[in-house]
């Protein structure tokens, strides 16, 4: 049998225990603790580990019901330790960035915010929009001929350009309202052409009705051409840097 070992969260030592915890795959959970801090762990599933629907759930409703007991620092889905020994090597060698960074999430939870144009055709919206946009299209399709390849792509880098701009002044209106009641808010890339924003936002957990007071304040400087959604309140994934696979690779 394999000594691996599967790991979902790093914590404090006294608060946290995990009594007949179950995690990926069913497998019954630990507490490994290495002076004041703790790596909650299970057996690393034999074979090849799917992020399949019930593995995931299984990982986030651990992490979920940890949080109810201790301030913790998630791990990503799917990450491996060779041995006991090697977590508690890593605890040791960086037990004052993980004091800190535990220190950082305390009494918060993260909350993923989404803002999405929801219009028919992005291009389409913004050239109704922007005068000096339209005027360009204009131009550019003026004629019968078909515009030429570096036409088409001035056009384009034109359109991205004000793309970028109503991203960043729509970011700076939402944060103006969110900025009071978070602790930290960090931005992901785009992955759509219709994303405005994707936001994680540290919230304090007695302060959710508060954030939602906050959102819907800034959501109402928004037209119908938005819209905004919110996840549930979640394990801090975005403000905990607990980087594993590093210290694995560098020989921690």
């Amino acid at each position: 049998m394999s000594d691996r070992i599967y790991l979902y969260a790093i914590a404090e030592a006294d608060p946290v225990d995990a009594p007949d915890a179950t995690g990926v795959q069913d497998a019954a959970v630990e507490v490994l603790r290495e002076g004041d801090l703790a790596a909650v762990v299970s057996p690393a599933p034999e074979g090849k580990l799917r992020p399949r629907r019930r593995n995931l759930a299984a990982h986030h409703d651990l992490l979920k019901a940890l949080m109810e007991q201790a301030t913790i620092l998630p791990m990503a889905f799917g990450v491996l330790a060779d041995s006991r020994d090697q977590v508690s090597d890593f605890l040791r060698r960086h037990v004052g960035t993980l004091r800190g960074q535990l220190e950082q999430v305390r009494g918060h939870a993260e909350i993923g915010l989404r803002v999405e144009w929801n219009v028919d055709d992005i291009f389409t919206h913004f050239v109704e929009q922007y005068d000096d946009l339209r005027t360009l299209r204009d131009s550019v399709y003026a004629g019968e001929a078909e515009p030429s390849r570096q036409e088409k792509i001035h056009l384009g880098e034109q359109f991205d350009a004000f793309l970028q701009d109503a991203r960043a002044a729509h970011r700076r209106t939402v944060e103006a309202h969110l900025r009071e009641v978070c602790r930290a808010i960090e931005g992901d890339e785009p992955t759509d052409e219709t994303d405005v924003m994707n936001l994680a936002c540290l919230v304090p957990r007695d302060g959710i009705e508060r954030f939602e007071e906050a959102l819907g304040a800034a959501a109402q400087e928004f037209s119908d051409d938005f819209t905004f959604t919110y996840t549930d309140s979640m394990a801090p994934y975005s403000f905990a840097d607990v980087a594993f696979e590093e210290a694995q690779a560098s020989g921690g």
